[in-house]
């Protein structure tokens, strides 16, 4: 279960991706990494926005194997930024000491 102050933030953000992945849909690219095997019982599952990293990077790369254009995850200090300032908006850190 996550604070109500995440939760907000968390769905802010998924909201987010949605726009984003429908912006890179219409550009051609909006694929993510997905097995083989559901591939081939979805075909479109690799631009279904629930394979989607929810802290997508700003940088598409191709994806050599499939040969198509992908956005992968961001770096981990995008995601720790994040958690960092609930941290301290949550004022959690004066009840530890810190």
């Amino acid at each position: 279960m996550l604070p109500q102050s995440s939760e907000e933030r968390l769905e802010a953000q998924v909201e987010f991706v949605r726009v984003w992945h429908e912006h890179d849909v219409e550009n051609g690219v909006g694929y993510a990494l997905v097995s083989t095997s559901l591939e081939h019982k979805r075909h479109n599952a690799a631009r279904d926005l629930r394979w989607q990293f929810v802290f997508g990077s700003a940088v598409i790369r191709l994806d050599k194997e499939a040969g198509r254009r992908i956005r992968w995850h961001a770096h981990h200090c995008a995601a720790e930024r994040v958690i960092h300032f609930d941290f301290r908006r949550s004022h959690l850190g004066k009840l530890f000491g810190r």
